[in-house]
């Protein structure tokens, strides 16, 4: 006995492979600049808190007698715009089996990024890029889920 049909099915699977294959790609792209934005927006303020003002608070960020004046608490101001020009556009690997995205900072650039994402013995930490991708966490999650309904809906047409 001859079984029929098993072209239309392989050819779906490979519709099938492809759609998970392009959506892989565009999610890792959309999440990572989700993210890289929500990065920039974290290192890139610029309100009343100059650096004379900041003297005037008592170093708010000091170890000494922290009172950070912000919220969430891994804000960091924009003086000379270094660590905001150091954090690089994002950067994708892309392999049959795998994708991932990832955001860089330049620590040539900005050689003081360490002390400010993990403290130093006289400054609190201000980790930026955990507190930012914690922000983001659930937006992307929510993404994915709905890119992903479309992807299947797509394949049942």
């Amino acid at each position: 006995m001859k079984i029929t049909g098993l072209e239309n099915i392989e050819s779906r699977i490979l519709k099938a492979k492809e759609a998970m294959y392009k959506w892989k790609d565009e999610f890792i792209e959309k999440s990572t600049t989700t993210l890289y934005e929500k990065i920039q927006e974290r290192v890139g303020v610029q309100d009343i808190h100059t650096p004379a003002i900041l003297e005037e608070m008592g170093h708010p960020y000091a170890k000494r007698d922290p009172r950070n004046p912000h919220f969430p608490p891994y804000i960091v101001h924009r003086q000379s715009g270094d660590l905001f020009r150091a954090i690089k556009r994002p950067k994708y690997k892309q392999t049959e089996t795998k994708s991932e995205g990832y955001v860089e900072i330049d620590e040539g650039e900005v050689d003081y990024v360490r002390d400010v994402l993990f403290g130093n013995s006289v400054m609190i930490s201000r980790n930026f890029m955990t507190g930012s991708l914690e922000e983001v966490k659930s937006q992307v999650i929510d993404d994915a889920k709905e890119s992903l309904k479309g992807v299947i809906r797509g394949l049942q047409r």
